[in-house]
């Protein structure tokens, strides 16, 4: 998507580099009905940027959000897409990591209430311990604690002391 639809200037393209020559590549901003292709490619950047810690994603996103910064000002309801990523920027980054024994059927509950919770900028990365070699960067350098489910609660990669059960989650409310 980077490599085939960026702007120098920032945003997205909505025709690929490498397709059909046009006069004028059209490049669509607002929100609609539907939303804009630039606020979903930069809403997928900022989910790779927090799985992946690649700083060029999240620089993407906050090169195309200024594009339409003063627009956004004067008619917000145009933008609703933008808004939500702009409020995910603000919310600094939250990360959950679930890392568990593959032998373990904990590992369930605990992902089903941090999913109950009201999180909507966060993502979560979960996999048994150790995580394959592809897993995301989230899931790396996460050890088990107490031979047990952990989980993480990051922002940008920096992590709170883990916790291991409901009641730790419930009693240090971590995120």
């Amino acid at each position: 998507m980077r490599q085939r639809f960026s702007d120098a200037g920032g945003g997205f393209f909505d025709t690929p580099s490498d397709g059909e020559s046009l006069l004028i590549r059209p490049k669509d901003l607002q929100d609609n009905a539907t939303p804009s292709g630039n606020a979903l490619a930069c809403e997928a950047l900022l989910t790779l940027a927090a799985f992946a810690d690649d700083p060029p994603y999240h620089d993407a996103t906050e090169q195309a959000i200024r594009l339409i910064a003063d627009s956004t000002l004067r008619h917000p309801l145009g933008f609703a897409r933008w808004l939500s990523n702009a409020d995910s920027i603000l919310e600094n980054g939250k990360q959950i990591a679930v890392v568990w024994d593959a032998k373990g059927k904990e590992e369930r509950d605990l992902i089903r209430f941090i999913r109950s919770r009201n999180e909507p900028n966060a993502v979560v990365a979960a996999a048994a311990f150790p995580p394959p070699l592809n897993a995301p960067a989230l899931l790396m350098n996460r050890p088990l604690q107490n031979d047990t489910t952990t989980v993480y609660f990051c922002r940008h990669f920096v992590c709170k002391q883990p916790v291991n059960s409901i009641e730790e989650l419930k009693k240090n409310d971590v995120s």
